[in-house]
């Protein structure tokens, strides 16, 4: 299994190496258009079921992290 983590810095790659392809405006102007499937694995799901409190707070606090993660990643490129 390929953490959520690791998923990220390899998008990144990929951004990177797109972005010195087709340059920044080309490959911003793809990225705005695409539609990207985040899906929680087994790992994820266990530790939803395991914690204590309330589910919507944790699926938000999931969400968040994943938003923060990935705009952080896109914007640094």
């Amino acid at each position: 299994m390929i953490p959520m983590s690791r998923q990220l810095e390899y998008f990144s790659g990929v951004v990177e190496h797109m972005t010195k392809l087709s340059g920044r405006k080309k490959t911003a102007s793809l990225l705005c258009k695409s539609i990207f499937l985040i899906s929680a694995g087994s790992n994820d799901m266990f530790e939803y079921s395991a914690s204590p409190g309330d589910d919507l707070e944790f699926l938000g606090g999931l969400v968040d992290t994943y938003k923060s993660y990935i705009t952080v990643r896109v914007l640094s490129s």
